[in-house]
């Protein structure tokens, strides 16, 4: 990174004046470095485009967070598609939450999981990251997150993948945490590449896959109810939309996290 050039950050700063922690400005865009260590690698443009213009009609709605490094730069802690959005709608400058104290990459990477909708392989990455960074338990990242240890462990299972796989799931949030898990469960490399190929070519969902890896060896008219009801809240779960949740989606989030750890002591019990 290079040094921001001193007369950029006065932009906003008044003579003599220090950036206070969690205090709000309004930083020039110019004088903001993306931080490279970011949980989020990959921004749909088409979503990119849709924020661009619901900027330029209501100006940026939520602040983003910047940290200042060894070097005096201003990072950007979250907020990338903001920031980028703002970028095309030619804005000077962003509202944005001065951080100077707590762990950046703890701050980022929970800040994207409630608020950017990360791919499945950028939510393990990220979490395994702050987990070596950090020496954190996966008790310690299910109370940072909000979400259940079962959870966690889940998504860490998830750099197991081949890095074959991982390239190619990054960018894709087509790909979901539950159908990985499953290709997860294939344990040997080969067939990991395998059964991704099988997702693919057949385009398979959580379900189909498990399916095909483990079929029941009794079908009781019970169960095939049971499996039709979990089938038809998987699909209304699949098509769940984070952004449509509002401010709700953090609530929303843990009661699904807790529901997944209820059914999963339900499915434990099953074996």
């Amino acid at each position: 990174m290079s040094k921001n050039d001193s007369t950029t950050v006065k932009k906003f700063l008044a003579e003599n004046e220090k950036l206070e922690d969690r205090k709000l400005y309004d930083v020039p865009l110019d004088a903001l470095i993306p931080d490279p260590d970011q949980p989020r690698k990959h921004f749909d443009e088409a979503a990119i485009d849709e924020l661009k213009a619901s900027i330029e009609k209501h100006e940026v709605l939520q602040p983003v967070i910047f940290r200042q490094d060894e070097n005096e730069n201003l990072v950007l802690v979250s907020g990338g598609r903001r920031y980028r959005a703002s970028q095309l709608a030619k804005k000077k400058t962003i509202p944005a939450i001065f951080i100077a104290k707590g762990n950046a990459t703890e701050i980022a990477l929970v800040e994207n999981l409630l608020r950017e909708n990360l791919t499945a392989i950028e939510e393990a990455e990220g979490l395994m990251k702050l987990q070596d960074s950090q020496k954190y338990s996966q008790e310690q990242l299910s109370e940072i997150i909000g979400k259940g240890v079962s959870t966690i462990s889940e998504i860490l299972s998830l750099n197991k993948l081949p890095e074959s796989v991982k390239n190619e799931c990054r960018e894709n949030p087509a790909y979901s945490r539950r159908v990985l898990v499953e290709v997860v469960k294939a344990k040997t490399e080969a067939k990991m590449e395998k059964r991704f190929k099988e997702v693919k070519d057949g385009g398979l969902k959580s379900a189909a896959v498990r399916t095909k890896s483990r079929k029941p060896k009794h079908d009781s008219p019970k169960a095939v109810i049971w499996e039709k009801k979990i089938e038809k809240f998987r699909k209304a779960v699949d098509k769940l939309s984070v952004e449509d949740l509002g401010d709700g989606r953090e609530l929303v989030g843990q009661s699904l996290g807790f529901l997944a750890e209820s059914l999963l002591e339900k499915a434990k019990a099953c074996k």
